[in-house]
């Protein structure tokens, strides 16, 4: 590559700059093309770097999923193995609103599991 220059005046120096001509015939087409070119060069690095992005952020989502998918499957491990050694399953609903608090599926395991012998109890809750 070839290394950049100071040229005065400028904030930044570029490799093709050593092409311009720098009186004043003709340097302003050039000039123009020079800032279309690195418009150019931003806007694919840009699209470039969304691409990257975009499969990095993929991997990462995926990654999470995979991540909660197997939290899911040792709780509800946990909940089976403390359900099935328990007696009496308490659960705590809201009592601001005990039927949308409810969990069934909790109920209908319990009922599955234990039969006649476990008891579910529910306990109103209220938090101010």
């Amino acid at each position: 590559a070839t290394p950049r220059r100071h040229i005065p005046g400028r904030a930044a120096a570029h490799p093709a700059d050593e092409n311009m001509d720098m009186g004043g015939g003709g340097g302003e087409g050039q000039e123009q093309r020079r800032l279309a070119g690195f418009a150019a060069a931003a806007t694919r690095r840009g699209a470039a770097h969304e691409a990257v992005a975009a499969d990095a952020a993929a991997e990462q989502g995926s990654r999470r999923e995979r991540v909660r998918d197997g939290s899911r499957r040792a709780f509800y491990r946990e909940f089976q193995r403390v359900v099935e050694a328990s007696d009496v399953v308490l659960e705590v609903i809201d009592a601001r609103d005990p039927v949308g608090s409810r969990c069934k599926e909790v109920e209908e395991y319990v009922r599955m599991v234990g039969g006649a012998e476990k008891r579910l109890v529910l306990v109103l809750n209220k938090v101010d």
